[in-house]
C-alpha cells in the first residue's frame, strides 16, 4: 500500500498505471493476474495483462495497445457487441442473436422499413407513409392496379385493359348497365328492365316511335305526323284500306277490288243505287222505286227526252240536231260544245310535267293549257292524243276561262300537290326520257300541239315541269324549244317545281327586259331594264346591280331655271338645282353645271357660268337661240346621271348700244441699274421688273349689259395676268440699261370691252418705264 500512502502524502502525482511513478516494486503482481507489474499495462485490474481476453469493455485486456480488438463484433463495423446498438441493416449488430430487432417493420414482413422496398401488395412495405407508390393507378383512385378490384365507373380500375369486367351488360355493347344510357334502339341498355324508357311513343304500344313500324291502324305510330302513310288508300280519303269501310260512293275504299260491296242494286247492273243514274231503259237503275223517271220527261220542253238522246233535259238549247252557236253548251248533243267555233291558236299548252317525283308517275303526271281569248272555252268532247297512241275525250264540262288555264292531271288528288281541272287517269302515260307529241282536238281540228325530244333539246328533268316562257306565249312560240325551260317555282313546299294553273315562270335563258342579262347570267330582276349586274344603284330599296345587297342609292339632279318671263339676249339668267334630291336622304355636297350645247354664233362655254360649283349659278346668254345646260350632282359617295336644262332666249327689243370701253390711267415706273465695268467696255444688267395694277371696270354700256374683258399688248417686255377680267397686272421685266444714261421703254396696253351682243369697243393706257444706268 505504499503507493496508496504516497498518493495520499503527495498529492496523488500519477501513480495510476506508470510504474516507473507508482513505486511499486516491479516484479510485484498487485492485481494478482499472474503477471507482474513490469509486464503488465495495468497491474491494478486482474482481466488486464498480456495474453488476456480482449473482453468488450473500453479496456486494452491483452496490452496490445488496442481496446477492445478481437473482441465479439458480430456486424464488423469497428464497435464490439456490448457497445453496439441494432440499426436497421439486415446484420446483427450487437450480436444478440437477433438481426434488426426492434427497428420499424410496418409491413411486417421480417424486413425492417429502412431495408424493405416497396410491393405491389397494398401494404406500406417501406414506411415512408405511402402504399404501393410507383406502381400504376389506372384509374386515379389512390390504389395500385395490382391490388385494385374493378368496379362499375367506366373506367379501368385494375389496369387490365378492360372496362367494368364482370359487370352485366344486358344489351351487349360494350358498356356495362350501371353506367350505360338508355337509347332509343329497341333495347334494355341500362338493365332496368325497361326498354327504350323516357323516348316518344305515340302510339302507346310498348314501341318508342324510333324503332317503330307504321302500321294501317288510324295511328301514327312511328311519330313522323303522319298516319298510315305507305298503305293502300284506293279511295283517296286518307284512311288506308286496311281500315276504311265501304261507303256507297262509286269508290272502292276498302280496297278489296270491289265497289260499293253490300250495297243496293236493284237493277243489277253492277252500279251500287245510290251512286247509280237512272236510264231510259225500263228498269228502276237507281233503287227510288220508280222506273225511267226524269229521263223518260221532257223536263225542258224542247221536244226530246233523255231516251231520246236529249243530252242535257234541263236545257232546252241543247237536244239532238240543234244548231250549235258559241255559248259552252253542246247544242247539238254530238257530245263536243263550240265546235266550229274555236280557232287554231285560240287555246294552246304552256306546261308538261313528264316525270314527276312528288309522286308516281301514274298519279303526278299532268299538263297545262291556256286560254288565249276573251272569251271563256270549253273542252268538252275534246279529244286529247298523242304519238304514242295514247288519247282520252274530255267528258266533263272542263271550261278554261278567258286569259286563264286548265289543268289535266293522272289524279286529281295525291298527286304531289297539283290541282287538277280534269283527272284522265291511265288514258295517257308521258315516257321519262322519249319523245312524244301532245294533241289538242276538237271536232277534227288539231287546234294546238307540242312535240319534244325528251331532253335532247328540249327540257327534261326529274320532278321539274318543262313550260312555255310567259313572254311568248302562242300556238306558234310553244313549237320552238329554246322557248321553253324548266319550272323555277315549288309547287308545295319542297315538292316538285312548276306551275299548273298559274303563270309561268320566266325562263333564265331569256332576256325579257333587254338589258343585255339573262336570268342565267345573273339578272336578279328580268322584268326591270334598270336592274342587271353592274348597273347604277339608282332605286330606293332596289339591288338595282344584282350584287346581293342594296347599295347607295344614285342622287337624282333636277336642273331648273329661275329666272321667269320672258328671257332674251343679255338678260341675267339664274340656274337652280337646289331641287336636286337624294333618295337615300344623304345630303347634296356637290353641284357641277355645265354648257351642253349653244346656238349657232354663241361663243359661251362652260367658263361664262358664273359659279357652276354652286346649286344657283348664273348665266348671261349671248345669242338668240336654245343653250342646254347639264347639271350633275354629288352625294359624297356616288355622282347623279346627268339633268340637261333647255334654255330658250330670244332677241331683245330695239338696237343695241355698244359699250364704251375705260383702260384707265396712264402710268410710269423710275428704277436704276448697277453697272460694272468689264473688259475695256460697261456692262449693265436689266432693271428690276415693275408690276402695274390696270382697271377697265370704269367701262360703261348704254343698255347696262354686262361686259366681258381682253387685255392685249404688242410689247415683249410685258406679261398680263387675268387678261380676261375686269382689273389685270401688267408686269414689265428685262428693262435694258446703259451707263450713265436714262432709257425710257413705252409699252401700249389694250382692253377691249365686250357686251353681250358681242359688241366692242377699245381703249388703250401707256406704261412707261425709265431705266437708269449707274
Amino acid at each position: 500500500m505504499r503507493c496508496v500512502a504516497l498518493l495520499l502524502g503527495l498529492s496523488l502525482l500519477g501513480c495510476s498505471g506508470d510504474k516507473s511513478d507508482t513505486g511499486t516494486p516491479p516484479d510485484v503482481d498487485a492485481d494478482g493476474d499472474g503477471v507482474v507489474a513490469s509486464e503488465d499495462c495495468d497491474d491494478n485490474a486482474a482481466t488486464t495483462y498480456p495474453g488476456a481476453v480482449e473482453l468488450c469493455d473500453g479496456i486494452d485486456n491483452d496490452c496490445n495497445g488496442n481496446i477492445d480488438n478481437n473482441a465479439p463484433d458480430s456486424d464488423s463495423d469497428g464497435t464490439c457487441d456490448a457497445f453496439d446498438v441494432e440499426e436497421c441493416d439486415g446484420l446483427d449488430n450487437d450480436g444478440d442473436g437477433d438481426v434488426d430487432e426492434e427497428q420499424s417493420d410496418t409491413d411486417g414482413d421480417g424486413t425492417c422499413d429502412a431495408l424493405d422496398a416497396e410491393e405491389c401488395d397494398g401494404l406500406d412495405n417501406d414506411g415512408d407513409g405511402d402504399i404501393d407508390e410507383g406502381y400504376l393507378d389506372n384509374d386515379g383512385d389512390g390504389v395500385a392496379d395490382c391490388v385494385d378490384g374493378e368496379d362499375c365507373d367506366g373506367v379501368d380500375n385494375n389496369g387490365d385493359g378492360q372496362i367494368d369486367e364482370g359487370y352485366v351488360d344486358t344489351d351487349g355493347d360494350g358498356t356495362a348497365d350501371c353506367v350505360d344510357v338508355e337509347e332509343c334502339d329497341g333495347l334494355d341498355n341500362d338493365g332496368d328492365g325497361d326498354i327504350d324508357e323516357d323516348f316518344t311513343d305515340t302510339d302507346v304500344d310498348g314501341v318508342a316511335d324510333c324503332i317503330d313500324a307504321e302500321e294501317c291502324d288510324g295511328l301514327d305510330n312511328d311519330g313522323d305526323g303522319d298516319t298510315d302513310e305507305g298503305f293502300d288508300d284506293t279511295d283517296g280519303d286518307g284512311t288506308c284500306d286496311g281500315i276504311d269501310t265501304e261507303e256507297c260512293d262509286g269508290l272502292d275504299n276498302d280496297g278489296d277490288g270491289d265497289t260499293d260491296e253490300g250495297f243496293d242494286d236493284t237493277d243489277g247492273d253492277g252500279t251500287a243505287d245510290c251512286v247509280d243514274e237512272e236510264e231510259c231503259d225500263g228498269l228502276d237503275n237507281d233503287g227510288d222505286g220508280e222506273v225511267d223517271e226524269e229521263v223518260g220527261d221532257d223536263n225542258d220542253s224542247d221536244g226530246y227526252r233523255l231516251c231520246d238522246d236529249d243530252c242535257d233535259d234541263d236545257d232546252s238549247d241543247a237536244y239532238p240536231g240543234n244548231t250549235e252557236v258559241y255559248d259552252l253548251i253542246d247544242n247539238d248533243c254530238d257530245g263536243i260544245a263550240d265546235e266550229g267555233f274555236i280557232a287554231v291558236g285560240d287555246l294552246y299548252i304552256t306546261e308538261i310535267m313528264i316525270d314527276p317525283l312528288s309522286s308516281a308517275d301514274n298519279k303526278g303526271e299532268y299538263f297545262e293549257v291556256f286560254n288565249a281569248t276573251s272569251d271563256d272555252i270549253s273542252m268538252y268532247g275534246w279529244l286529247i292524243y298523242d304519238t304514242s297512241g295514247d288519247q282520252f275525250t274530255v267528258e266533263d264540262d272542263v271550261t278554261v276561262p278567258a286569259d286563264d288555264y286548265a289543268v289535266f292531271a293522272r289524279r286529281a288528288s295525291n298527286n304531289g300537290g297539283v290541282t287538277a281541272d280534269y283527272a284522265y287517269d291511265t288514258d295517257m302515260t308521258f315516257g321519262n326520257g322519249s319523245s312524244d307529241e301532245l294533241y289538242l282536238d276538237i271536232d277534227g281540228t288539231v287546234i294546238d300541239s307540242v312535240a319534244w325530244d325528251g331532253g335532247t333539246n328540249w327540257p327534261y328533268a326529274e320532278g321539274i315541269a318543262m313550260m312555255l316562257d310567259p313572254d311568248y306565249y302562242s300556238e306558234s312560240d310553244n313549237d320552238d324549244y329554246s322557248y321553253w325551260c324548266d319550272a323555277s317555282s315549288e309547287i308545295t313546299s319542297g315538292g316538285d317545281l312548276g306551275t299548273p294553273g298559274a303563270d309561268n315562270d320566266l325562263c333564265g335563258t331569256i332576256d325579257h327586259d333587254g338589258d343585255g342579262f339573262t336570268g342565267d347570267d345573273g339578272d336578279c330582276d328580268d322584268e326591270s331594264d334598270t336592274v342587271y349586274p353592274g348597273a347604277d344603284e339608282t332605286e330606293p330599296g332596289v339591288d338595282n346591280d344584282c350584287d346581293g345587297s342594296i347599295g347607295n342609292t344614285l342622287p337624282i339632279a333636277d336642273a331648273e331655271l329661275s329666272t321667269s318671263g320672258t328671257l332674251s339676249v343679255c338678260d341675267t339668267l339664274e340656274l337652280d338645282g337646289s331641287s336636286s334630291s337624294d333618295p337615300d336622304g344623304d345630303p347634296i355636297v356637290g353641284y357641277s353645271w355645265s354648257m351642253v350645247s349653244v346656238p349657232t354664233g354663241s361663243i359661251l362655254t362652260t367658263a361664262d357660268i358664273d359659279s357652276p360649283e354652286e346649286p344657283s349659278p348664273f348665266l348671261v346668254p349671248d345669242q338668240a337661240g336654245t343653250f342646254t345646260l347639264g347639271l350633275l350632282v354629288y352625294d359624297g359617295t356616288d355622282v347623279s346621271v346627268q339633268d340637261t336644262l333647255d334654255i330658250t332666249v330670244i332677241d331683245r327689243s330695239g338696237s343695241n348700244s355698244v359699250p364704251v370701253a375705260e383702260a384707265g390711267e396712264d402710268d410710269e415706273y423710275t428704277a436704276t441699274s448697277s453697272c460694272s465695268f468689264f473688259g475695256g467696255s460697261w456692262r449693265c444688267s436689266d432693271c428690276e421688273s415693275a408690276s402695274f395694277a390696270v382697271d377697265a371696270t370704269g367701262s360703261t354700256d348704254g343698255d347696262g349689259d354686262e361686259l366681258r374683258y381682253t387685255w392685249s399688248t404688242t410689247s415683249t417686255y410685258a406679261t398680263i395676268d387675268s387678261e380676261d377680267e375686269g382689273e389685270a397686272t401688267i408686269t414689265l421685266s428685262g428693262i435694258p440699261a446703259t451707263y450713265g444714261s436714262t432709257s425710257t421703254t413705252t409699252v401700249i396696253v389694250t382692253v377691249e370691252a365686250i357686251d353681250c351682243e358681242g359688241d366692242t369697243d377699245t381703249d388703250t393706257l401707256t406704261l412707261s418705264y425709265d431705266c437708269t444706268g449707274s
